[in-house]
This record gives C-alpha cells, sequence and structure tokens, in this order.
C-alpha cells in the first residue's frame, strides 16, 4: 500500500498515531500492510480531520476493507 497519505500528516497527527499505536510512526507497516491498530489509527486521524466529532471508536466499526479503501482514496484524491 502507497502510504502517500503521510505526507500531509502534522506533526500533532504523528504524535497521535505513536500514541494510539505504542510505536513509532516507522513501525506504521509491517510485512507491507498495516495491521489492526495501525489502520484504525490512521482511518481516525483521516477522517477526524474532516470530523472533529469522529471518535477512535468509530474507527473501530470499520471493517478491514473499508479502512484500506478509504486510505487508498485519501492518498490518490488530489490535494486543493
Amino acid at each position: 500500500m502507497n502510504l502517500a497519505i503521510l505526507d500531509d500528516l502534522t506533526l500533532d497527527d504523528i504524535e497521535k498515531v505513536e500514541m494510539i499505536i505504542g510505536r513509532p510512526i516507522d513501525d506504521l507497516l509491517a510485512d507491507g500492510e498495516l495491521k489492526g491498530k495501525a489502520l484504525k489509527a490512521m482511518v481516525f486521524i483521516t477522517e477526524n480531520k474532516k470530523n472533529p466529532a469522529f471518535t477512535i471508536e468509530d474507527a473501530g466499526k470499520f471493517s478491514f476493507r473499508q479502512g484500506v479503501e478509504l486510505l487508498k482514496k485519501t492518498a490518490t484524491t488530489p490535494k486543493a
């Protein structure tokens, strides 16, 4: 998976992801694929930027497929 989405994260976003996954953001990918906690963190950060009421619990309700598709879509959406 192309994680171009990381390029648009603020330092605060990166810190939140690291706090959620309990590891450095460099470890976000293991074996080339996002894993549960990391995917949940990325869904949370992505959706919370659009809707501040979106919670980590909301992110947990996404299926694996929905999370991956969201990140793929976000990474390929042209920036304004």
